[in-house]
């Protein structure tokens, strides 16, 4: 399988557009725009998100449809930018007669990135894997500014 590369436009909070390029080899990422999206599909489509913005907090919630929480990475590039890669593997069910004749279903690896607004609290993340919804949340404080500082980057430990 060959890596594909999505072009994005550089508004914050932009969908990706609906084009792939496999004749670059790098990402197209946002300018500077907090939550921008940076992302690289290894498979056909990728992780949708959405993200709000709540008065303490950040909630990033991202499509990830038969997914165990194991196979969920997340982590730092940067200071500001959140990883979040994803291992699809194929659940065909298994036909007592016949074969399958077509499937839109795919294995692979997906990584999205998300450029941190200068206001999220690295210290207080958290990541669930809801599998009956197929959701992955990421919920990221917020700092207050007395708080806004040097801060340290870690491995988030998915629920």
């Amino acid at each position: 399988m060959t890596a594909t590369s999505l072009t994005c436009e550089n508004q914050p909070f932009s969908p990706c557009s609906q084009g792939y390029d496999s004749s670059q080899s790098q990402v197209y990422p946002s300018q500077s725009a907090p939550f921008g999206y940076q992302g690289r599909c290894l498979a056909r489509n990728h992780l949708r998100a959405e993200i709000k913005d709540n008065i303490t907090n950040y909630l990033l919630d991202i499509e990830t449809p038969g997914v165990k929480k194991d196979d969920v990475q997340i982590g730092f590039e940067t200071a500001n930018m959140l990883n979040v890669t994803v291992n699809f593997t194929k659940h065909h069910s298994q036909l007592e007669r016949g074969k399958m004749l077509y499937a839109e279903r795919g294995d692979g690896i997906m990584l999205r990135q998300f450029k941190l607004p200068i206001d999220a609290d690295l210290t207080k993340i958290q990541a669930k894997q809801d599998v009956q919804a197929g959701i992955l949340r990421v919920t990221l404080g917020k700092l207050v500014c007395a708080q806004l500082q040097q801060q340290q980057m870690s491995s988030v430990q998915v629920q």
